[in-house]
Parts: C-alpha cells; structure tokens; sequence
C-alpha cells in the first residue's frame, strides 16, 4: 500500500470481514498512509466485505460506500414464498378441500413475482419504465389467496379473473408506466394463474409458459432445493443472445463508473470502499 501510495496505483484489500481482529492494524496503516502529504493523487485503495457489524467506523467515515446487492434468483424467492406461506399463513392445510389449487396457484404467484423482478436485469428490454417490485406485492397478493380459499369456490373462473385483475391493475400495476409492459406483466400472469394450473396434479418444466415445473403436494422443499440456481433467459421469452448484451451493457457501466471514480474530487484522500 506505502508503494502503490507513491506510484499511484490501485490496491484492492478483498474480504476483510474474514479478518476482524486485522482492522485495526489496517486503519492505523491507511490513516497513515493517506495523510502523507506527498502522497500521489492517482492512488486508490478499495476494500471488499459482506455485510458486518464491527466494521471500522474510521474507515467507513473515509470511504465511499458503493452496495453491491446479491443476485436473487427464481429459486431463491419460492424457497422464501414458500416458507412464508407455509408458516405464517398456515401452509397449504388452511385451505383445506382446496389444496391442490391453492398449491398450484400460490407457486404461480411465486413465479410470477420472480418474473417481474427478474426482468429488471435486462434492463429496458425487460422493463421500458419501471420503479421496483418489492415483497409486500407479493405478500398482499398471497393473503388474497389465503382468503378466497378459505371457503368453497363457486364459480372458480370467475374468482381467478377477479384474482389477476387485484394482481395486475392494484397490487404489481402500479410500479410500471407503459403499455408494453402491461402486454409482458398480463402474459406471464396468463401463462401462471390460470384453470388448468389450478388443477394440474402435476406439472413439468415449460419455459414457454413461463415456469419450470410445479412441484406434487409434499414434495415442495424438494422441488425448489432442485431448481438452477440461475434464471433461464427462456423464463423471460429471451433468446440466448439476451445475455450476451446484457453483460456487454455491464461491462461498459462498470468501465464507466471506475472511470468517473478516478476522476472524482472526493478521491483525493484515496479511499473507496466496496461491499
């Protein structure tokens, strides 16, 4: 670091939160390092970590915090949906001559969530104008599940049609801004909630409806620990060159960032942090 202070190169420090009994030692060596006057303005020290509770205040005073979120895939969400639904609003069991259908409609729900955030990684192709699905859209959804089949369904075409339009119009529909995007969020929904999900026994993997199968009842953890850990680009209608763009499109973002962050003012103690 003393080295790269004179030069003016980069240090990356990766995984400090592996080494909290270090820190110390590697706020005394930064502090002194960065206030020698003659230090070079090109130098940048960065430091990776999770989150932690016993970070340096003095460097994280010093710092620039950039938060890099953890990718959340398909899988990731319906093993969480699934263990809210099956805790907290009494699982499956709470529905009673209807488990079938509630468990297929609750997993559809589940995808469909996944969906409508997971095309938020591709940027305007996934959504052109959009301002972030979070869990409590889900969540209402679900206890609107809970409570229509708490009792017998009459017309059960009827109440799926009432279901999507609370889903689509009041609780997701609010979070996008142009047609286009209300023509992708209502053709997942389709592929998803729907008469011949609600009483499949048992349904395999088509991406062209938008899901990868459904689990049988009481093989539900099994089912979602078997999942890819990555989403598919076919879960979204994407063709294979969907990735390739999208990670062209990062690259040129991240090249740009460190750009501007070399040349920021607010570098010239020579501090960045990264988590």
């Amino acid at each position: 670091m003393e080295t790269a202070a004179k030069s003016g190169d980069w240090v990356l420090v990766e995984n400090i939160h592996l080494a909290p009994d270090w820190l110390p030692a590697l706020e005394a060596l930064v502090t002194e390092t960065t206030k020698d006057p003659k230090i070079n303005q090109g130098f940048r020290v960065f430091f990776s970590t999770i989150q932690m509770d016993d970070c340096s205040p003095h460097l994280l005073r010093k710092s620039i915090k950039i938060s890099l979120q953890q990718p959340t895939g398909i899988k990731k969400k319906l093993e969480k949906n699934f263990q809210y639904v099956d805790e907290k609003e009494g699982g499956f069991r709470r529905s009673h001559f209807f488990t079938t259908m509630y468990k297929n409609l609750h997993f559809g729900l589940s995808y469909f969530y996944a969906l409508m955030e997971g095309r938020a990684h591709y940027g305007t192709l996934g959504w052109n104008l959009y301002s972030g699905f979070d869990w409590s859209d889900f969540e209402i959804s679900s206890k609107q599940f809970v409570e229509v089949f708490k009792k017998e369904l009459p017309d059960p075409e009827a109440t799926l049609k009432m279901l999507k339009y609370l889903i689509a119009n009041i609780n997701f529909g609010g979070k996008i801004g142009r047609a286009e995007d209300f023509r992708k969020m209502n053709a997942h929904l389709e592929d998803l909630v729907n008469l011949e999900n609600m009483y499949a026994r048992n349904m395999e993997i088509d991406m062209d409806r938008s899901h990868m199968g459904f689990p049988v009842e009481g093989g539900e953890n099994t089912f979602i620990s078997n999942l890819p850990d990555n989403n598919p680009y076919q879960i979204f209608g994407f063709n294979r060159t969907i990735e390739r763009q999208v990670s062209q499109s990062k690259s040129s973002d991240l090249v740009a960032r460190i750009y501007h962050l070399n040349k920021a003012k607010a570098f010239n103690q020579g501090l960045g942090f990264m988590t």
